[in-house]
């Protein structure tokens, strides 16, 4: 092949898909807020770092 259809061919397999990405961003924020839900209750806080320290303390 030519090296410009080479350099097309790239373009087109980097290009992302839109709709992927606005589901990405989507499932991002959902998270975001779930996360930020759970974090509110100081109960959730406590175990969270549990969780970490045992994780900490394995590697």
């Amino acid at each position: 092949m030519k090296k410009s259809n080479l350099k097309k061919q790239a373009r087109k397999k980097s290009k992302l898909n839109p709709l992927a990405v606005a589901a990405g961003a989507i499932v991002g924020v959902g998270v975001t807020v779930a996360g930020a839900v759970a974090m509110s209750d100081k109960k959730n806080q406590k175990k969270v770092k549990e969780m970490a320290d045992k994780i900490k303390k394995r590697f």
